[in-house]
């Protein structure tokens, strides 16, 4: 039997936009085990739009997703 010990600490992560997924690359950067769960059955169609300015700008240009 494995216990959170054995595995490290884990982290859930609910939604698949850019917010969860810039959440769980944090965490997996940090040591965490990110466990991201999303609703929809597919991509979602119609417009989407992220926009970062300052510091959170040049924070998410290190990202390697």
């Amino acid at each position: 039997m494995t216990t959170d010990r054995d595995e490290g600490r884990r982290a859930l992560v609910v939604g698949l936009g850019i917010s969860g997924i810039g959440t769980a690359v944090a965490l997996a950067r940090a040591g965490w085990r990110p466990v991201l769960i999303e609703k929809a059955s597919g991509r979602r169609s119609g417009a989407t739009s992220s926009a970062c300015s300052g510091r959170a700008s040049r924070r998410r240009s290190g990202w390697a997703c």
